[in-house]
């Protein structure tokens, strides 16, 4: 990891005027990694994201590096016990620096702060993602075909 982005990231909340810019990271980051046209996923669909922000039925932190959004990630509280993320993205040029990592570890400080017994999350097999959340200590819990890909449900005890 690059020491200048380590000591310059922040990670934070997001607020509602950032949702577009969020949306639109997202969808660059869930392209099919087979072709890299279309998105395999809603997982940048803007609406969807406002309405489901407004609601309060997610919330979404974000990474910044000289203020500007490089990475995001979507979590909730399914259950009083467990806190579930998803559609974590970073920026492609600033991916494999630890960012990502940065933004699990913020998400699992969360967890522990709220109580929680187990941290869940999905991400998609084909791109590539199991092994990094295996280092990171996650277990595999369910593999399943979702449209055009397949979704790893994962999960991590606390």
């Amino acid at each position: 990891m690059q020491q200048g982005i380590n000591n310059n990231l922040t990670i934070r909340e997001a607020s509602k005027h950032e949702l577009q810019e969020i949306s639109e990271m997202t969808q660059k980051a869930y392209m099919n990694p087979e072709n890299n046209t279309g998105i395999i996923t809603n997982a940048g669909k803007l609406s969807e994201l406002v309405e489901n922000f407004q609601q309060k039925k997610i919330k979404i932190l974000v990474a910044l590096l000289d203020q500007k959004i490089i990475g995001a990630i979507r979590y909730n509280f399914p259950e009083t016990d467990s806190l579930y993320f998803s559609k974590l993205a970073v920026k492609k040029e600033y991916r494999n620096q630890g960012i990502g990592t940065q933004i699990v570890r913020r998400i699992e400080l969360i967890a522990k702060e709220k109580k929680c017994k187990k941290i869940l999350l999905d991400c998609m097999f084909e791109k590539g993602l199991v092994p990094y959340y295996e280092n990171l200590g996650y277990k595999i819990d369910k593999i399943k075909k979702h449209q055009d890909h397949h979704d790893v449900d994962m999960s991590k005890n606390l």
